[in-house]
Order: C-alpha cells, then structure tokens, then sequence
C-alpha cells in the first residue's frame, strides 16, 4: 500500500514537473512571438514617418517651387 501511494506521489511530482516545463517553453515561445511582433511593429512605424516625412518634404519643396 505504501508503494503503491509514493509510486503515485511520484507520478504527480513527475506532471507536476512535466506541466512547469510545457508552461515555460508556452511561455518563452509567446515571448518570442511577442518579440517579433514588436520588432515589426517598430519597422512599419518608422516606415510610415519616413513616408510621411518625404510626403511633407516634397510638398513642401513643390510649394516653394510654385511660389
């Protein structure tokens, strides 16, 4: 009887430590999905100003242009 309950303690503490490392490796998979996410982001934000900036440079260069 008594082998019989730490074989099942051990089982648990085994899912119990099998359960941590799926919740982590979800985790840091997320982290780096986040990461990338962010970083695209960034790129297509600092795209969108550079485009924006030459929109308003060049209008403002035709504006002077016509003047």
């Amino acid at each position: 009887m008594n082998i019989d309950k730490l074989r099942l303690l051990a089982d648990e503490e085994t899912n119990d430590a099998k359960a941590r490392r799926q919740r982590r490796k979800r985790n840091e998979v997320f982290r780096h999905k986040l990461v990338k996410q962010r970083a695209l982001q960034s790129q297509h934000r600092y795209l969108m100003l550079s485009i924006g900036a030459a929109v308003i440079t060049w209008t403002f260069a035709g504006i002077q242009v016509l003047r």
